[in-house]
Order: structure tokens, then C-alpha cells, then sequence
């Protein structure tokens, strides 16, 4: 989960910002608010956040000064300005200090969701290409972990499991799970568990003599409208047709 920070010497506009987005379902952790400048500095350096959200205009420290001493210090995590400000020379200055993005005021969520999603994309590329693949090793320990926690999702296919306990059984925050596990086997969890039924649901049609409705329950699909629908769509037939054509001329697995 990523760490942010929010300056600003409105309070109001700090616990406004705790409410305007769902952070954790965007994998980011507020962790600290500063009203003001030089307090600002000091907790960037204590916590070192990936993100910094601050305003310019502040009582003893403004914003862009700020930036330039935490740029001056080797911070490079990402920062976002946002201010009343219209100002060009505001925005060009804090874009040559590699601020990500210059939001005026009022900040509507519409605007800090774009914001954020170029960060993200930013610090999700950044973690790939400086040891992504280290932080994956480091996470899961080897290959063959990763393996297991695939066998794991793959033994349990049968059943109502979900996103959270895949990510518990890998020991790891779920919408950071999410996005590795996309990133492993190049398809959503959702789809990998809907694939794996399928195609334990298309072995059951042909091998063995269990009805419809029984392979159905078995593999966790209690609507057999929806069943037979997804079914469908994966395979080109219904299951009866289906298993018409594959059908393989036994009584048991």
C-alpha cells in the first residue's frame, strides 16, 4: 500500500481529503496531515511518504519551497500541488521541481481521481522497473511460493472463495494481491476463478454421468440460468450440447 501525505493550512481541507476518495480500494494510506510548511518537511522526511499532496500558499514554509528542499534532500516520491492559485509561473515552478500534477482549487473528486491515477500508474511503473521483481521475491520468497498460492486457489476452485482470502493466503494487502496476481497470469482473479470452473465443469460433462444441476453446485453455481449461460459464453455450447459432442463413453472419473 502506498503512503501519503497532506499539507495544507486549512484543516478543513485535510479532513475534507480524508473523505473525498475511497483510499484503501486505490491502495493508499493517508499518514500523516501538516497545517503548514516547515512541519510539512519534517514529517516527508520522518515518514518518508510515495506521495505528497500540498498546498503553496502556507504560514512559515509555502509549498513550493518545500518541494524544492525535499527535492534538494533526495525525496522522490510523488507530489501533487493543489492551490487557489491561477497563476502560471505557480505551476510552471512547481512542474520544473517534478511536481505530478497542479490541481486548483476546489478540488473536486473528479479532479483529485485523475490526479491520483497518473501517480499511480507513475509509482506502479517505478516498482517495476527499479526490483518489482526483487519486492515480488522478497514478498513471496521464491517462485515456488507463488506457485503455491496458485495451487491453493486452484484446489479450492470448488468453493465460495474469494479475493481476500486468496490475498490472506498470500500474506498480502488485497488490492495489492489484485494487481500482482493480473500481473503473473495476465488475467483478473474473477476471470481465473470463472476459468477454472469452466474447465472442471467441461471435464465433469465429459467424463463422468453427474446431471447438470449436480456439477452446477459443485463447482459453487447455485442459478442454473447463470450457469448455463457462462457456460455458454466460455465454451460455444450449452452444457448439454456439450457434453453431447464430448461425452466420453464411461460411468465414473
Amino acid at each position: 500500500m502506498y503512503k501519503m501525505v497532506v499539507i495544507d493550512d486549512e484543516y478543513f481541507t485535510c479532513e475534507g481529503l480524508k473523505l473525498l476518495l475511497d483510499w484503501k480500494s486505490l491502495d493508499i494510506e493517508i499518514v500523516g496531515f501538516s497545517l503548514n510548511g516547515e512541519e510539512g518537511l519534517e514529517l516527508v522526511e520522518r515518514v518518508n511518504p510515495d506521495i505528497v499532496m500540498t498546498d503553496i500558499k502556507m504560514k512559515f514554509m509555502d509549498g513550493l519551497t518545500m518541494i524544492k528542499k525535499l527535492r534538494s534532500k533526495g525525496f522522490k516520491g510523488e507530489i501533487i500541488v493543489f492551490s487557489g492559485y491561477k497563476v502560471f509561473e505557480y505551476a510552471q515552478d512547481a512542474m520544473e521541481n517534478g511536481v505530478s500534477n497542479y490541481i486548483l482549487k476546489p478540488v473536486t473528486k473528479d479532479k483529485m481521481l485523475d490526479a491520483i491515477k497518473i501517480v499511480l500508474d507513475k509509482l506502479d511503473s517505478r516498482r517495476d522497473a527499479n526490483g518489482g521483481a526483487a519486492e515480488d521475491e522478497g514478498i513471496y520468497g521464491s517462485e515456488t511460493d507463488w506457485s503455491n498460492v496458485l495451487k491453493y486457489i486452484d484446489s479450492n476452485i470448488t468453493k465460495d472463495i474469494t479475493l481476500r482470502e486468496a490475498a490472506a493466503e498470500a500474506c498480502l494487502e488485497t488490492t495489492y494481491f489484485s494487481r500482482l496476481f493480473k500481473k503473473k497470469t495476465g488475467i483478473g482473479f474473477s476471470e481465473y476463478i470463472t476459468r477454472g470452473r469452466m474447465e472442471l465443469a467441461k471435464r465433469l460433462l465429459s467424463g463422468t454421468d453427474l446431471q447438470i444441476k449436480e456439477i452446477m453446485y459443485h463447482i459453487s453455481y447455485n442459478d442454473e440460468k447463470y450457469f448455463r449461460k457462462r457456460f455458454k459464453s466460455y465454451t460455444g455450447y450449452s452444457p448439454t450440447k456439450y457434453r453431447s459432442i464430448y461425452k466420453k463413453d464411461v460411468k465414473e472419473m
